[in-house]
């Protein structure tokens, strides 16, 4: 039976692009005209930080952090074996620690972060490779509530509520787990400096190895204090080392935050699911039973067992086609080989496609399900699921078959991120899990809001008053926008190892002394507004005054509009029309993804925008340059001539519905302090208008062009900004 059921879905190949091919172009996915397509449209792209590695003739500058400078005396040639012996054991291990991270979603310990692994996937933080395996890997985006919760559900983000890239208070980073584990493990490889003793060296240690860690853009710098006294024909005290791992983790920690973020917002998991029942469901038990459908009383009912049903999802509809989703701008991104301009590769090369960014081009992202991992999976029916029969004898004589049937489906899909330059082309491994939730047959929403300040932090002996040492730091918080003093700002302390609270801002200014470090960072953060972080060289009676100017985030009105484009009679080219007011079918989606500097907190928002309401749509801004990224979606069917797909009675008809993406936009834009104090913004987004084209003049092309909207922006860039430009009157 399993072999029949896998011929007739997938055409005798479990997975690819010719199966799906096959099972679209011959069997139109189970529908004579229409197909119903869940689309997902979102860009973000979030920002890293720079860190910078500078040379001198007498001494050596490490840049630990952005703009932080340690010395380090030249280390006379006699003793280059020793500095090289342990430099190369701190590579070592910060090289074991990052693929331990990179292989458990961003934790080194999975039980010590307070993840638990239970039997039922889909009712758990994390999820086994299999079953009974210790190895498990964690959600990054998944429903915290069980399967069976009805109201008030809670969805968790991780990156949002528990892990970061960088040391952060209340929350564990990458930087810090890899500190702790270097500090743990580099013991095993320098084995005592063995390897070094039977070079003629005596090792005698002064101290305890004390590492920091900093995650820059190209490189993790791994800095190792460890004071040791060296001695074979002279002596010498080493104490600092320095080693730099060749790895862009900023870059691969975004493109999994902001994968996480796209599935959270856009629910691409869950439409591509709803795709492909809609498509694969018929009146067959050997297919997964369609959402809705009437047959005539006379015909023998179709009968499903549940059990059936999940078996069907699981083996023959997720595994195969989860991993044809491909993430744009991805290295291994590249569009199907079918036809050009035929009926798959449109669906195919759209309906499947993840919204990404160049910024990616070096980096793979694939996505699968493994029937190793079990669903959730529900069906409004009993053990037995089959048609309601309605009969009205006594005046149409009609009997009918209805078949309706409501999906409830949970499950995970395994996120990897490969970058094979890391580690000098040895390659590095990213995964994670996200969890798609299906309720009623539609994506299962949530008003999930991120992480508010978490505080107050515990106590830290590096923040006792006593160990408070430097002379007077005056700290000052202003607006950015304003210039205004900012009340009630909290900051917080970072020296590489520890994080604690050292005052609040209350009267415009704080004094207070610091602790003693080498080099730190001072955060300043406040409800409402984007942290901003400094840095700072705490000495002894040492008098600074360290002042942070913070974003605003300011609650705007928004309308959204398009801009129409019209084709020309020949087909040739598209013109620019009228800038009209959405129809009430079409609704969009608006995405800013703020471009700012590595000392500032990273900010996206997004909202939508319905073409019947009334009101305008609210969305958060704060000053600064952004990246603008506009879908718009019609739900009214839109039909198409596939000429390049011959049937019998001509050329493929088909129309595409509800959520296929018909317009929208990808630019640029700096809100300044001087557009943003508008209160109301109007943002546009192309449309190329396919409605008043005839059928008969309608083809694959138009559906391509569409396809490419976002590549047309730069050419209209100056219309699309005109109604943002605008500063209102003084």
């Amino acid at each position: 039976m399993a072999g029949d059921i896998h011929e007739k879905i997938f055409g005798g190949n479990a997975a690819g692009s010719a199966a799906v091919r096959n099972s679209i172009g011959r069997k139109h996915m189970g529908k004579k005209g229409q197909v119903t397509i869940f689309m997902v449209l979102g860009i973000i792209i979030l920002i890293v930080g720079s860190v910078y590695l500078y040379t001198r003739e007498e001494r050596v500058s490490a840049a630990i952090g952005p703009g932080t400078e340690v010395q380090i005396e030249q280390v006379p040639s006699e003793f280059l074996p020793v500095q090289s012996f342990v430099e190369g054991c701190l590579g070592q291990a910060g090289k074991e620690g990052l693929k331990l991270i990179g292989e458990h979603g961003g934790f080194v310990s999975l039980l010590e972060n307070n993840i638990r692994t239970k039997p039922e996937p889909t009712e758990s933080d994390a999820v086994a490779m299999a079953p009974g395996s210790s190895y498990s890997i964690p959600y990054w985006w998944y429903l915290a509530s069980g399967n069976s919760c009805e109201d008030s559900c809670q969805f968790t983000m991780v990156p949002d509520s528990k892990l970061s890239l960088k040391k952060s208070p209340g929350k564990v980073s990458i930087e810090g787990q890899l500190e702790k584990y270097i500090g743990e493990k580099i013991g095993i490889c320098l084995d005592s400096f063995k390897e070094l003793r039977n070079q003629g060296f005596d090792i005698r240690e002064q101290g305890s190895p004390n590492a920091r860690v900093t995650v820059a853009r190209g490189q993790v710098q791994l800095f190792l204090t460890y004071p040791i006294l060296a001695s074979r024909s002279g002596e010498k005290e080493l104490k600092q080392f320095i080693t730099d791992l060749p790895i862009d983790l900023p870059v691969i920690y975004n493109a999994a935050e902001s994968v996480a973020k796209i599935e959270a917002q856009l629910h691409f998991l869950e439409r591509h699911t709803l795709n492909l029942l809609s498509g694969y469901g018929r009146l067959n038990n050997d297919f997964p039973p369609a959402f809705f459908e009437m047959r005539p009383g006379t015909s023998s009912p179709v009968l499903w067992t549940k059990s059936k049903v999940k078996e069907i999802i699981t083996d023959y509809v997720l595994t195969p086609n989860i991993a044809l989703l491909k993430v744009y701008g991805t290295r291994n991104y590249e569009p199907y080989p079918f036809p050009s301009g035929s009926l798959a590769d449109s669906l195919y090369n759209s309906g499947m496609l993840v919204p990404g960014t160049f910024n990616w081009s070096n980096i793979d992202i694939t996505i699968e399900y493994n029937p190793f991992w079990p669903i959730y999976f529900d069906l409004d029916c009993g053990d037995v699921c089959g048609p309601e029969t309605i009969a009205d004898m006594a005046i149409t004589r009609l009997i009918l078959n209805i078949y309706r049937f409501v999906y409830k489906v949970s499950f995970p899909a395994k996120v990897t991120i490969f970058d094979p330059d890391a580690f000098n082309r040895e390659g590095f491994t990213f995964t994670y899990f996200l969890e798609a939730n299906i309720r009623n047959n539609r994506p299962m929403l949530t008003d999930y809001v991120g992480s508010a300040l978490n505080n107050p932090l515990g106590a830290s002996q590096l923040c006792n008053l006593n160990n408070r040492n430097s002379g007077e730091y005056t700290l000052e918080a202003k607006d950015s926008l304003t210039q205004n003093p900012i009340q009630d700002v909290q900051v917080t302390f970072t020296d590489g190892a520890e994080t604690c609270l050292i005052g609040t801002i209350t009267d415009g200014t704080l004094t207070t002394k610091l602790p003693i470090a080498l080099d730190a960072l001072l955060t300043f953060a406040k409800q409402g507004y984007l942290s901003s972080t400094q840095r700072v060289l705490p000495r002894l009676d040492q008098k600074e005054k360290v002042r942070a100017e913070l974003a605003p985030l300011l609650n705007k009105k928004f309308e959204l509009r398009k801009q129409v484009l019209q084709r020309s009679p020949n087909a040739n080219y598209w013109t620019s029309g009228l800038t009209e007011a959405l129809d009430k079918e079409e609704n969009g989606f608006v995405l800013l993804t703020r471009l700012g500097n590595p000392f500032e907190q990273q900010f996206s928002s997004g909202s939508d925008f319905l073409g019947n309401q009334t009101q305008l749509s609210g969305i958060q801004i704060a000053p600064g340059e952004y990246e603008v990224s506009i879908s718009l979606f019609d739900d009214r069917n839109i039909t198409i001539i596939d000429r390049n797909t011959i049937l019998p009675e001509g050329p493929f008809t088909f129309s595409v519905g509800s959520g296929f993406r018909t317009g929208g936009a990808l630019f640029k834009f700096n809100f300044t302090p001087y557009n943003i104090k508008k209160e109301n913004f109007t943002f546009l987004a192309l449309n190329p208008d396919l409605h008043p084209i005839p059928v008969n003049e309608r083809t694959v092309d138009d559906l391509s062009f569409i396809q490419e909207i976002d590549n047309q922006s730069g050419r209209y860039w100056f219309r699309l900004t005109e109604q943002l430009r605008e500063v209102p009157e003084q």
